[in-house]
């Protein structure tokens, strides 16, 4: 939003043809508030500074609905990865419980020696030990 317009960015509009707070402004602090009888020139920049308030009161209402989009999408998000964190810790624990139920399949049965030391070893890459 700029506040500096100069009478040749404004042209031939009137107040009447200005939409937003923000030309409102303008048009009062270039001075054809005055110039085209809206208003009185003693009170000319209060009123250009009351607009110009508005304005970026209403930019920065802008600026935090983005903010909140922002906010939310995250949020959205943050809540999919924790679903997804809780999955993986349930998995790592049946994965857990296999590997243990496992080992004890093992040491308590009378496989061979070689059979044995084959699922042993498979057991601990699985553990990430190897």
């Amino acid at each position: 939003m700029s506040i500096e317009t100069t009478n040749e960015e404004l042209g031939n509009k009137l107040f009447c043809d200005l939409k937003n707070d923000a030309e409102k402004a303008n048009f009062f602090l270039s001075g054809r508030g005055y110039e085209t009888g809206v208003i009185a020139k003693a009170i000319q920049n209060d009123v250009a500074m009351t607009y110009h308030r508005c304005a970026v009161a209403a930019d920065e209402l802008r600026r935090l609905r983005v903010i909140e989009a922002e906010w939310a999408s995250l949020s959205q998000d943050h809540g999919k990865h924790e679903r997804e964190v809780e999955r993986l810790s349930a998995v790592e624990k049946q994965r857990d419980e296999l590997l243990e139920a496992l080992k004890n399949y093992v040491d308590g049965c009378s496989l061979g020696v070689n059979a044995a030391e084959v699922a042993r070893a498979a057991i601990a890459k699985a553990e990430g030990k190897v």
